[in-house]
């Protein structure tokens, strides 16, 4: 298992990964486009990346409601990408706090994988990488 640690983290965003089943989830709020999600299966996750426009991650309800549907299909293993996001709000973290409860409980796992460094410092600064697990890459989540 290796996480994170960003010594060297341009080197590992670099890296092209093997992508299987891609998909593209995208959330349309009042007429407008609100949070485009990619999900796709590698090993026995079920990867989220988060594709935001803006650098900044306000409201992940979406994101929750996406995560309560995988619960519902038996998937409890899930891992989340916030490589695009440099910043993250704390309403964002309630919510990822929250969404990991929900998982724990059923015997699952909910990880980050590929957070930008700033986000990363932000994790670590409030001590969210104690609770949920954060890995460089998909190819070091555990199998």
């Amino acid at each position: 298992m290796y996480k994170c640690s960003y010594k060297n983290v341009a080197q590992f965003r670099r890296t092209t990964l093997l992508r299987v089943t891609l998909k593209t989830r995208s959330t349309i709020v009042r007429g407008r486009k609100k949070m485009l999600i990619e999900t796709y299966e590698y090993g026995k996750f079920q990867i989220l990346r988060i594709k935001e426009k803006k650098n900044a991650i306000k409201n992940l309800e979406e994101l929750k409601d996406l995560i309560t549907g995988y619960l519902d299909r038996g998937k409890y293993f899930i891992a989340v990408s916030f490589s695009d996001a440099t910043y993250i709000y704390s309403g964002a973290i309630k919510i990822l706090v929250s969404c990991h409860k929900m998982i724990s409980e059923r015997g699952g796992e909910l990880c980050i994988i590929e957070p930008d460094p700033s986000l990363f410092d932000i994790l670590e600064n409030l001590n969210i990488d104690r609770v949920i697990n954060v890995y460089v890459s998909e190819k070091y989540l555990p199998e």
